[in-house]
């Protein structure tokens, strides 16, 4: 199993290469879909991907991931609310 730290090193050989900007930030999606870590030009952007990991947490009162389903539990305390609650597919199910 690949380490955490190969993980993080991984991603920041990525940002290193400047396909873009080599900056990187960690915020909330602009539509509200969760989260992203990304490439930008954005001005609060960081060179180093753990300093934007860090960055984002340092801006939290709590730690964000103290609620929710545990990782046992992916769809929470019922699946079919979980799953009625999703926008259809159409039919491509």
């Amino acid at each position: 199993m690949i380490a955490d730290t190969e993980r993080l090193n991984f991603l920041q050989a990525l940002t290193d290469k400047r396909g873009y900007t080599g900056l990187v930030i960690l915020r909330a999606s602009t539509t509200g879909r969760g989260w992203r870590l990304h490439e930008t030009s954005d001005a609060l952007a960081c060179r180093s991907v753990r300093d934007a990991i860090d960055q984002y947490r340092a801006s939290f009162d709590t730690e964000p991931f103290d609620t929710g389903p545990s990782d046992t539990e992916p769809f929470g305390a019922d699946e079919d609310e979980y799953w009625s609650g999703l926008p259809s597919l159409g039919g491509l199910a």
